[in-house]
């Protein structure tokens, strides 16, 4: 141990001789010259970590200087103890009181953020392969605890939720029907390369929940036939063998195929692509069926009439028969075996008795007719209930937007009546806040954000209309408690799948899609749909909760744009290695100014000095220091 040196820690490498020894070089934090936003920490809170005693980790974000923070749920179902992770429900009333007075005396707002595990209200379960109503209930259930502990352990604000509603192709994602119609086929994203080929369209059946996929690289088939004008009928073209010879069609070919089909249906013509798919899937299903059973029924008819004719030839014969001498029976027998009808068909110069063989006709026929009803039956049934599947098989859009809407309604009608029962206790209304998330599904694209909260709304009005509201009244309560999140992470995932134009260089693509970020976000929080904020950057691939502007997101200009439209609920949101500092280093990036009676500090000096990213202090104090019993190997004093 050498103590004649500058020597400090065993991390400084100049420890070994003076003359070595270097000043060490501070970790860069550039700070914007001027303020990005003129928000504060009134405005800008963070997460708090439920790892811990919700009410010690609301004392801890407190003593870190947040006044705005949000409380997040990981769990689903039980939690606790014997469950898996936190739950509203494992905070009791004593708890939910001292954490709400707790934020109460030191005039924090604490929003809600339900459980993580909830992924959109319409019911979408993918290995179901549906919208199931089951799976809705259990988000409303997770809603409903977080809606309840909002109200009761906080006072007031957003209860979020993540969006997820149902997948569909990026391609298609703010492409309108209209632009479908006119042949677009893609707008400005694009998940993988051959996704304009091999994306799947979705439709769903409006009764059932049952989701279709029909894959634009299918195969289609349909009978090649040729119109006769004499007849004024189509027949089916043969090959060299006799066979009916088919078509293979691809996507685009088969859907022409079925308008040309109905081209003298105006209304036909109007239908989304989506359904002109499914019925070029079905079409010749459905034709089969019909003409089974036509086929069936038609013949049914014959045999029924043979079955008839038998029946009375027996008795025809039976009658004779018994009237006529045993040794004149053979003149009868050639009677009947050379003359027409039904009787003589069946004898043989060999039949003793026609009435044996009679007999085994009749049987015959009244197996091949209950036969052919069952076949002629199970066919119109096939028909009747392909045709039925095809009237309530619609966009997966048009099926799922209700589900979604109706749920989202019934959490926001809960929040209304928690908002009323609690209102003496609560600053500001509880309202529900569906969180954009992945691209890959619908509820992330602005256009799709937007629809989801009009329809809700419309939705919650259209409920409460019902109960008795009047209509002012019950569209001010569902745009009071209905509003939605934007986070801006998630929002930036749209990058990756951002396609550039041809000839357009990747810094010309980039500075597009940041003017597509900038624009459209801008849009949202003009529309009056946004209740809140998220803040986390990445670089555009996955949700890593990076600092603000330690990613790729033109965050300056987006917050300008959010604290011009009035919007003051924003959560910083903590990641892996932001935790402790997100507040200051989120701050920082604004610009925000730091104030002192003596030398102005900034943000970086509170980094070094205090938050742990330097060297830590060379001294030990309080209760971090060893008993006086402890000593050090070579005996010199701690001091």
């Amino acid at each position: 141990m050498a103590f004649s040196t500058e020597y400090y820690s065993t991390l400084d490498r100049g420890f070994y001789h003076k003359e070595q020894y270097q000043e060490p070089v501070p970790v860069d934090f550039p700070e914007p010259s001027e303020p990005i936003s003129n928000l504060t920490l009134k405005n800008i809170g963070t997460t708090i970590d439920f790892n811990i005693n919700p009410v010690q980790a609301l004392g801890a974000k407190i003593r870190e200087g947040a006044a705005r923070l949000e409380m997040g749920f990981s769990g689903m179902g039980k939690g606790g103890f014997g469950g898996q992770q936190a739950t509203p429900e494992i905070l009791g009333k004593l708890e939910r009181q001292e954490f709400k007075e707790l934020a109460k005396l030191n005039e924090v707002k604490v929003t809600t953020h339900a459980s993580v595990g909830i992924h959109g209200l319409s019911g979408f379960n993918p290995e179901a392969g549906r919208f199931d109503d089951r799976s809705i209930q259990n988000s409303i259930k997770e809603i409903n605890k977080a809606i309840e502990f909002a109200a009761t352990a906080t006072h007031g604000g957003a209860v979020v939720f993540h969006t997820g509603e149902w997948e569909r192709p990026i391609i298609q994602a703010g492409l309108t029907e209209k632009e479908r119609k006119q042949g677009i086929q893609q707008g400005l994203f694009k998940e993988y390369e051959t996704e304009p080929q091999k994306s799947r369209i979705f439709l769903a059946d409006e009764e059932t929940g049952q989701i279709i996929a029909i894959g634009k690289e299918e195969k289609f088939y349909f009978p090649e036939e040729k119109y006769n004008k004499d007849t004024g009928m189509w027949y089916l073209e043969k090959d060299s063998s006799g066979r009916p010879k088919v078509k293979e069609l691809n996507y685009d070919q088969a859907i022409q195929h079925i308008k040309d089909l109905h081209k003298d249906d105006p209304e036909f013509q109007k239908k989304p692509e989506s359904e002109l798919a499914l019925m070029a899937k079905y079409e010749q299903r459905i034709k089969t069926a019909e003409g089974e059973s036509l086929r069936f029924s038609y013949e049914l008819e014959e045999w029924k009439d043979q079955l008839k004719k038998t029946v009375e030839a027996k008795k025809f014969v039976e009658k004779l028969w018994d009237k006529t001498p045993e040794d004149e029976r053979w003149r009868l027998l050639e009677r009947i075996h050379y003359g027409d009808g039904i009787i003589g068909k069946y004898l043989t110069p060999d039949t003793k008795n026609p009435m044996e063989l009679l007999d085994k006709q009749e049987l015959k026929l009244k197996q091949q007719i209950q036969s052919y009803q069952s076949i002629s039956a199970s066919s119109q049934e096939q028909y009747e209930s392909l045709k039925k599947t095809i009237d309530r098989i619609k966009p997966i859009e048009e099926v799922g937007i209700k589900k979604t809407a109706d749920s989202i309604a019934k959490v926001g009608i809960k929040a209304m009546l928690e908002t009323e029962r609690n209102r003496k206790d609560l600053d500001e209304p509880v309202f529900v806040s569906p969180e954009s998330y992945s691209p890959q599904y619908f509820g992330s694209h602005p256009d799709e954000i937007i629809m989801v909260i009009d329809e809700s709304r419309k939705s919650m009005a259209e409920q409460l209309i019902r109960k008795g509201y009047s209509k002012q009244e019950a569209m001010e309560k569902a745009k009071t408690h209905i509003k939605a999140t934007l986070d801006s992470g998630h929002f930036n995932m749209w990058r990756q799948h951002f396609q550039a134009r041809e000839g357009e260089s990747a810094d010309q693509a980039e500075k597009r899609f940041e003017k597509w970020y900038i624009d459209q976000t801008k849009r949202l929080a003009d529309a009056g749909v946004l209740g809140q904020i998220h803040l986390s950057d990445n670089f555009g691939y996955d949700d890593e909760h990076l600092t603000m502007g330690q990613g790729n997101i033109p965050f300056k200009e987006f917050m300008q744009n959010m604290e011009k439209a009035g919007l003051k609920d924003f959560i910083a949101e903590r990641g892996s290695y932001n935790g402790p500092t997100i507040l200051f280093d989120t701050m920082a990036a604004f610009g925000s100014p730091l104030y002192k009676l003596n030398r102005a500090p900034n943000f970086s000096n509170i980094r070094h000095g205090h938050l742990g990213y330097a060297a830590p202090a060379n001294y030990i104090v309080g209760a971090y220091a060893p008993s006086n019993e402890w000593r050090l190997w070579s005996e010199v004093p701690l001091e």
